[in-house]
């Protein structure tokens, strides 16, 4: 696929790890149909928003500077539509953090 015809996926978490593993899983299954950049806070994110003009964000919601509700909302006001999958962290029943 073209460059032109990729999709701008932001994958947004201050936490390495998950950013790393999410990655990876994207790259594999969508690598030839998008381009992935990272993003370890809310101000990097809403930076990468404006300058690739994102069609797709995975947000964690609490990040320093801004949280991923924050992006969206500042997202929505954009001419750029936004495709916003949340990302949420909630102890499972075993007690593990897990993130969904």
């Amino acid at each position: 696929m073209s460059d032109e015809k990729k999709y701008r996926l932001l994958i947004a978490d201050d936490e390495r790890i998950e950013r790393a593993v999410l990655y990876k899983t994207l790259k594999n299954r969508l690598g030839d149909q998008c381009e992935i950049y990272q993003a370890e806070n809310g101000r990097e994110a809403l930076e990468l928003y404006d300058r690739y003009q994102i069609q797709i964000a995975v947000l964690d919601i609490p990040m320093p500077s801004r949280s991923g509700r924050r992006i969206r909302t500042a997202a929505s006001s954009s001419s750029q539509p936004l495709m916003n999958f949340p990302m949420r962290r909630r102890r499972s029943p075993c007690g593990r953090w897990i993130t969904c």
